[in-house]
């Protein structure tokens, strides 16, 4: 039973590790992950440690941080108005980079995707330098703020299990 109950931590520690990347990677899941690891955890413990207040807690924390995320990507697209062509090739850009897996390449290639987008609507140059900074910030900040939440997890999860 004991060597049960260790490889249970053992594979909760190494998906909680790879959930914590996720929230670093944008092309990984984090927070969901961390967030089922959670869930399985208490499952398969019989919720021992974990309780269905502190589940319900955590799920308002990541469905929060979720929407926030979501209405500030629309906020900040309306913003700046950018064209269907600008949003399109964003989003283009994004979703090959996150085949990449590397932040650099996930941070350039929305923004140069972007930038295409902008060129084919006839946008000016100032307004793609624009997008360029608000994409960057705002990229950042919601990593940040993704970040904070997955160590705020983990550090509720460590402070219930142990």
């Amino acid at each position: 039973m004991e060597i049960l109950n260790f490889l249970l931590v053992v594979i909760t520690a190494l998906l909680m590790v790879v959930g914590f990347l996720g929230t670093i990677f944008p092309s990984m899941p984090g927070l969901p992950l961390l967030w089922s690891v959670v869930v399985i955890y208490a499952l398969v413990t019989d919720f021992q440690k974990i309780n269905i207040n502190f589940l319900i807690f955590t799920t308002s924390l990541v469905v929060l941080v979720f929407f926030l995320d979501f209405i500030a990507s629309i906020r900040g697209t309306r913003k700046l108005e950018a064209s269907f062509w600008g949003v399109g090739g964003a989003l283009a850009g994004g979703v090959v980079g996150a085949g990449f897996n590397s932040l650099p390449v996930l941070v350039i290639l929305p923004v140069v995707g972007a930038v295409i987008g902008e060129l084919i609507s006839g946008r000016d140059a100032i307004y793609k330098i624009e997008t360029e900074e608000y994409h960057l910030v705002g990229f950042v900040g919601g990593t940040i703020v993704k970040v904070a939440v997955g160590v705020t997890l983990i550090g509720l999860f460590l402070y219930k299990v142990l």
